[in-house]
C-alpha cells in the first residue's frame, strides 16, 4: 500500500528530480509533486498542506542553504532534505544545524525513500511534543486561573513544613502578602500550644505517600488576631509535578467562635 506525499522539489534538473520520484516511489510513496528552481516560485509554492521538500545545494539563482533559511522564516514544520551532486562536510553540518531532516548524494539515492520515512517520523513526534506541550500549558492556565481566583487558600509544603508556595487567597484569609511566606516554616504562624501536635501529624503525612488528613488550627493574622484554619493536607511529594504536601485551607473563625457560644450557653 502506498502512501500519498505532498512534495516540493527544488531543484533545476528535471531529469534529476524524475529520478527523485522514482525512489520516492520504490519507498511506497505515491508523491504528489512539484518542481521549482527560482526563489520566487518557491516562496509562492510553500505551503501548510505540503509534507516533504527535496532540494538540491546548488542552484543557478539560488542555493539549499537560502531556501532552509526562508522555510524557517516562513515558521512552517516541513522536513526538508537535500539532494546534491556534491556537498562537503561543512556544509552538511550547517544543513543540519538549520533544521535540515537529512542530506543526500544524487548517486546515493536508495536512501532517499529510508531518509523521508525517518524524516516523517521525526515530524510526527515533534508535533506530538508540541500537542502535548500546549495542552500542559492550557491544563497550567486553568488550573492557575483556579487557584488564584479561589476564596479557599492553597498552600504547597516541604516535607519539614516549609512554605514553598502560598496562593493570593492568603491576603484575604491572613492579611500576608503571597510571596511574604515563602521559605518560612509554616509553624513559624500558628499558636504556639498547636506547633507542636501539628509538626508531629506533618511528619507522620510526610512518610505515607498520597496519605490526606484533615486538621483545625490557629494562625496568626497580620493585624495580631488568631484565626482558625481548617485544612485538609494531601501528601503528593512523590508526584514528579508537585513535590509538595499541598494544604488546601479556609478559615473557620467565625464557626468556630459559634460553636464555642452555643457551647457556653
Amino acid at each position: 500500500m502506498t502512501a500519498a506525499l505532498h512534495v516540493l522539489i527544488v531543484e533545476d534538473r528535471p531529469a534529476d528530480a524524475e529520478l527523485m520520484i522514482l525512489e520516492l516511489q520504490a519507498g511506497g510513496f505515491d508523491p504528489d509533486w512539484r518542481r521549482v528552481e527560482t526563489e520566487e516560485d518557491y516562496l509562492a509554492a510553500l505551503d501548510p498542506a505540503l509534507e516533504l521538500i527535496l532540494s538540491d545545494y546548488s542552484l543557478p539563482q539560488f542555493d539549499g542553504l537560502r531556501a532552509l533559511h526562508l522555510l524557517n522564516e516562513s515558521g512552517l514544520n516541513i522536513p526538508f532534505i537535500v539532494v546534491s551532486g556534491t556537498i562537503s562536510e561543512h556544509i552538511a553540518v550547517e544543513c543540519m544545524r538549520l533544521g535540515a531532516a537529512d542530506y543526500l548524494l544524487k548517486d546515493r539515492l536508495a536512501r532517499l525513500g529510508p531518509a523521508v520515512m525517518n524524516a516523517l517520523e521525526q515530524k510526527r513526534l515533534r508535533d506530538e511534543r508540541r500537542q502535548t506541550e500546549a495542552a500542559l500549558r492550557a491544563s497550567e492556565k486553568r488550573f492557575r486561573a483556579l487557584i488564584e481566583n479561589s476564596s479557599d487558600g492553597i498552600v504547597l509544603l516541604s516535607a519539614e513544613g516549609t512554605i514553598l508556595y502560598d496562593s493570593p487567597a492568603v491576603t484575604q484569609i491572613l492579611g500576608y502578602a503571597p510571596d511574604e511566606r515563602i521559605g518560612r516554616t509554616v509553624f513559624e504562624f500558628m499558636h504556639p500550644d498547636d506547633r507542636q501536635a501539628n509538626a508531629e501529624r506533618l511528619a507522620q503525612l510526610a512518610r505515607k505517600h498520597g496519605a490526606v488528613v484533615s486538621s483545625q488550627s490557629r494562625f496568626r493574622h497580620t493585624d495580631g488576631s488568631w484565626r482558625w484554619i481548617e485544612g485538609i493536607r494531601s501528601n503528593l511529594l512523590d508526584e514528579p509535578g508537585v513535590q509538595a504536601i499541598v494544604v488546601n485551607y479556609r478559615d473557620m473563625t467565625e464557626r468556630v467562635r459559634a460553636e464555642q457560644r452555643l457551647a457556653a450557653q
